[in-house]
């Protein structure tokens, strides 16, 4: 039964709900909050929300839901992306199968989470379950908005090499300027190597080296958060940092 009074969560709300309401990635984002790690701005739709717009397709409660999104998040952008119910476990990341909609107006945010909410049924989403025998198949979605972190520097950080397994080095891949440049493969990133002494090991880099301690120690600390090797992606804006996604380095 869907509550059309109160149709979101908070993030500390979000977390107590557990991944089994607000899927992987947003409860990644709750549970950082959780531990005071600085995330965006943002509110959860948990699966019953998707639920009953695909049946009902009720544009109201859709706009009464966009209409809460925007008192309760002061941000001139937001960002949009679908939470699957099984993704970004240790054995399946499903990264890049589902839907994430950046960079956009209030106005769009109706056909934002529309676009998320059917990325469940996708063909990226439906070839990744067919490449592994349908194990872990996502069947449920729900919605996680931001607000859109317009970066100055953005990118990615592995606390152990992801391509060696090495957990001696920790990995940032980033460029300058707009998120999800790096993760969604636009450009050439940079990458630093750092040891676990917070050793840079490759000089020939452009990124304040406190901008790069400062990702070495947060992801450090979200490491021992989840106590097991995570994939960390980031914005860095006006020298905060933001912690816009956590999984696990997957096997598969």
């Amino acid at each position: 039964m869907v509550n059309k009074e109160r149709s979101y969560l908070k993030y500390n709300e979000a977390y107590k709900c557990g991944v089994n309401e607000i899927g992987g990635k947003a409860f990644s984002i709750a549970k950082l909050s959780e531990h005071n790690i600085k995330v965006p701005d943002g509110i959860v739709l948990p699966k019953q929300i998707w639920n009953y717009y695909e049946k009902t397709e009720d544009k109201e409660f859709l706009r009464n839901i966009i209409n809460d999104v925007s008192n309760c998040i002061n941000a001139k952008k937001y960002a949009v992306r679908s939470s699957g119910i099984g993704e970004d476990s240790s054995d399946f990341s499903y990264a890049g199968c589902f839907e994430s909609i950046l960079d956009i107006e209030v106005s769009q945010l109706e056909s934002a989470i529309v676009e998320c909410g059917k990325s469940l049924n996708g063909e990226r989403v439906q070839a990744y379950q067919k490449l592994h025998n349908n194990i872990n198949k996502v069947e449920y979605i729900c919605i996680l908005i931001q607000e859109y972190i317009e970066a100055d520097w953005s990118g990615v950080c592995f606390s152990s090499n992801p391509v060696t397994g090495n957990e001696e080095e920790c990995i940032i891949e980033y460029q300058k300027g707009k998120s999800g440049s790096v993760v969604g493969g636009y450009g050439e990133p940079v990458t630093v190597i750092i040891d676990k002494n917070n050793k840079t090991v490759n000089e020939e880099n452009d990124m304040p080296i406190n901008f790069i301690n400062q990702i070495f120690n947060k992801v450090k600390e979200i490491y021992n958060i989840w106590e097991v090797p995570v994939d960390v992606e980031w914005v860095i804006k006006n020298e905060k940092l933001y912690i816009t996604q956590t999984r696990p380095i997957t096997r598969i």
